[in-house]
């Protein structure tokens, strides 16, 4: 059995929109890459492999992709984080 497997290199990104989505009023409006993913695959415990996240940019334009990280990565957070584009909560606790 395979499990669904994304690697995602965040070296130089200066917004959290891969980790986020970005909401539906923009026309670039689209889900994020987990949510993506489970759809695609029909699977809710995907694995993500976050590369270079230390060479992340700074940037606070559209979100921090660190804090967005953090808060798909601590426990209580990944079970109720909200996505832009669906307008809603998801539970991204399952996720490896």
């Amino acid at each position: 059995m395979q499990v669904p497997f994304r690697a995602i290199s965040l070296a130089g990104k200066s917004d959290n929109r891969d980790l986020a989505g970005t909401a539906r009023g923009w026309s670039s409006g689209r889900p994020s890459m987990p949510i993506s993913l489970i759809n695609e695959h029909k699977i809710a415990n995907p694995v993500i492999m976050i590369d270079e996240a230390d060479k992340s940019g700074g940037g606070n334009h559209n979100g921090r992709i660190l804090d967005t990280l953090l808060n798909l990565l601590e426990p209580t957070t990944s079970k109720r984080t909200f996505n832009e584009y669906l307008c809603g909560n998801c539970d991204f606790s399952h996720i490896s």
